[in-house]
């Protein structure tokens, strides 16, 4: 049921855009980006909530740092603090995944900071391909 309103690449793609521009997202958001209405919320939440976790592993297998982190409640967008619960939740998936750390709000932060800049790096190094690849001018 999860894979019928999430997928990876399409979620992927979301965090990947939020974190080059410096942005966190709502889970709102994102499941508005999935066409999914909100008074859906209750039904929903567990499995994107499922799916963030799933998508650490992703990020994790994929060299990518766990986007996961960015995705916020709405209340949260400027700051991107996390609650207890989310912290907690994300911590377990990122030990399933091999991360050492225990996942504490300052290393959250951390790793939020560090999802931006590869978003940065990997938006430089885009547009230094671009360059490179854009054929010269007559």
């Amino acid at each position: 049921m999860n894979a019928r309103y999430f997928n990876h690449e399409t979620t992927l793609h979301l965090l990947t855009t939020a974190a080059k521009r410096g942005n966190f997202i709502s889970f709102i958001q994102v499941t508005r980006h999935y066409g999914i209405a909100d008074q859906d919320w209750p039904r929903i939440y567990v499995l994107l909530y499922r799916h963030l976790d799933q998508l650490v592993g992703f990020c994790a297998e994929n060299g990518i740092p766990p986007l996961s982190v960015l995705v916020v409640a709405r209340g949260e967008l400027k700051r991107g603090f996390m609650s207890a619960r989310q912290v907690k939740r994300l911590g377990l998936a990122m030990n399933k995944c091999g991360y050492q750390d225990t996942l504490t709000h300052l290393r959250a932060i951390a790793i939020q900071n560090e999802c931006f800049y590869w978003g940065r790096r990997t938006e430089m190094q885009a547009r230094r391909q671009a360059v490179f690849l854009k054929p010269a001018m007559p």
